[in-house]
């Protein structure tokens, strides 16, 4: 029987209300503007949120079929998360199996002296390693905190992201050239090799590049519409998100729902 239920963990994000709209577009830390967003820190507001979202992802991992010794979140934003889920995870082995494992928190700007691990982390990890983003947009958060790992002299196996807004990795001529150059360096640094393309490929293709395995517990595809709906936001913005996808999604199917509900609603007013 599943461990993970993605109806049930699509409703918690959204009755949580942590899929949200701006009627003016607002700076994400990728350096993009949106008129939506996924706030996954709310759950620091809120303990229930919190331990259902780390029961969500623990059962997620069960059923992936991932043994991880080490649970990390990606500094500084996931930390917390990553600490109380090791927390929960070691909790469920048995008392023999408990002395395995550690606790560990990545640090966000690395020491610059010590031992290459302590340089990295507060406490030691073990591989394997499951590297866990709130929300991934570009990804570069996620491929610098895998290089840190590594940097460390180990290897991120596995990432996990609580929500993926599945968009396209930083791109040449639209985002900044500073955040297109450091995610083809960062990128180049994990694989060891240079990439050939123009512009790098997407945050899940270049985690495999980089020799881990990416997973997303939900994606905006399943969250956005659901959310607009909800939040019954007009014509205008509605616009203007389909807009922002066609600029920087992956996807464009699950927006023509979207669009055939505009087009129905002309329709009768006319």
């Amino acid at each position: 029987m599943p461990c993970f239920d993605q109806d049930a963990f699509n409703q918690s994000v959204l009755s949580s209300n942590l899929v949200g709209f701006h009627s003016e577009p607002k700076l994400l830390n990728s350096g993009r503007m949106s008129n939506f967003f996924v706030r996954w820190k709310e759950m620091y507001n809120n303990p229930r949120l919190l331990n259902s979202t780390i029961k969500f992802t623990l059962g997620f991992v069960r059923d992936m079929g991932l043994e991880p010794m080490t649970i990390l979140g990606v500094p500084e934003g996931m930390s917390p998360f990553g600490v109380s889920a090791q927390l929960s995870y070691i909790s469920e082995k048995s008392s023999l199996e408990q002395g395995k494992y550690t606790v560990v928190s990545m640090r966000k700007t690395p020491k610059d002296h010590g031992h290459p691990l302590d340089r990295y982390f507060i406490g030691t990890p073990k591989e394997p390693i499951v590297l866990v983003e709130d929300v991934t947009t570009t990804g570069l958060s996620v491929l610098e905190s895998m290089l840190y790992v590594k940097l460390a002299g180990l290897k991120v196996d596995y990432v996990i992201s609580l929500t993926d807004r599945m968009e396209r990795p930083p791109i040449l001529g639209v985002d900044y050239y500073e955040k297109v150059a450091k995610y083809r360096h960062t990128l180049n640094s994990l694989m060891n090799s240079s990439i050939e393309k123009l512009n790098p490929p997407d945050v899940a293709t270049a985690v495999q590049l980089a020799g881990a395995k990416y997973f997303s517990m939900s994606d905006v595809s399943q969250l956005l519409p659901s959310a607009i709906r909800r939040a019954k936001i007009g014509t205008e913005l509605k616009k203007k998100i389909i807009e922002e996808r066609e600029k920087f999604g992956t996807e464009r199917t699950p927006f023509l729902e979207i669009k055939r509900a505009e087009s129905k609603q002309r329709r009768k007013s006319a």
